[in-house]
């Protein structure tokens, strides 16, 4: 029942956010920095947030994703890491989930962070530790996923037609867990919240998240994709990155790769980031 609520308010109050005019609520921002903050008490310098915020500011789109994946269909990893880095860019991928517009290959940005944290999350392995983030991966996963699902049925007119709206819904749940969650899960019928809780299965797996200063042109996608991505039909040189950012104990190993392949961008760790955004009003954060 705590499950059902708690999913079913975040989903809500995404919708609500986004609908409205005011970009902040101040009601909102304070539930929501309670609820967010509770467990959560990493602390970095001052220079840091100078510094990261600099790095911020020259930044208007993120990409999540991680160190690995298992390839398609199969029990088999590929370094996706290493595969961007080869390739000096992140090169557009099918996606199936914009069900108005239909398959696309694109490379899917977003505008806000935190909806491109919980991708990057979702890699970890055994899932983020409790205390590294500004609110745990699935009450994020709960806000954006379901807020933008409730956005997708008002937008096809599904409320009124029950039967259409529960087949469209099972065909994006089995599209979710069948393309998605397997990419990092080598089970697929496995709950939301269950899966941003406990992450990727793959050892060593870890999430990683790339700043970008620009992309290429901008896709066409429907209201409910939009709400939260900004979608390209080019490849994302590694020349429009601004940074990266990694868990703690992996930044040296990311710091080499690049190095490496010669892309001189800096990496900063992911839970000092954290810190960061968790001084801003959860208005911000969702728009």
């Amino acid at each position: 029942m705590i499950k059902f609520i708690q999913k079913w308010f975040l989903g809500w109050l995404g919708v609500y956010m986004h609908n409205r005019k005011e970009r902040r609520h101040r009601v909102v921002d304070w539930v929501m920095r309670k609820f967010l903050s509770k467990g959560y008490t990493r602390r970095v310098s001052p220079e840091f947030f100078d510094e990261y915020g600099q790095i911020v500011s020259r930044t208007k789109y993120w990409h999540g994703t991680g160190r690995y994946q298992y390839a398609d269909g199969t029990d088999e990893t590929i370094n996706v890491l290493a595969s961007i880095l080869d390739r000096a860019g992140l090169r557009p991928q099918n996606d199936v989930f914009d069900i108005s517009m239909g398959d696309m290959s694109s490379v899917s940005c977003t505008n806000i962070r935190m909806y491109a944290r919980i991708y990057a999350d979702m890699h970890q392995f055994q899932g983020v530790k409790s205390g590294t983030r500004y609110g745990a991966a699935f009450v994020w996963g709960y806000y954006f996923i379901v807020s933008a699902a409730l956005m997708a049925i008002q937008h096809m007119g599904l409320w009124k037609d029950p039967k259409k709206r529960h087949l469209l819904a099972r065909g994006a749940k089995e599209n979710m867990k069948g393309l998605w969650v397997r990419k990092v899960l080598g089970q697929k019928y496995v709950s939301l919240k269950d899966f941003f809780v406990n992450g990727s299965d793959i050892a060593g797996n870890y999430g990683i998240l790339i700043g970008l200063k620009s992309i290429g042109e901008i896709a066409t996608t429907s209201p409910y994709i939009s709400m939260y991505e900004t979608r390209t039909s080019k490849m994302i040189p590694a020349t429009n990155w601004s940074h990266i950012e990694a868990p703690k104990q992996y930044v040296n190993e990311v710091s080499e790769a690049l190095r490496e392949a010669k892309i001189n961008i800096p990496v900063y760790t992911i839970e000092d980031c954290e810190q960061y955004w968790s001084q801003k009003d959860f208005s911000l954060l969702v728009k």
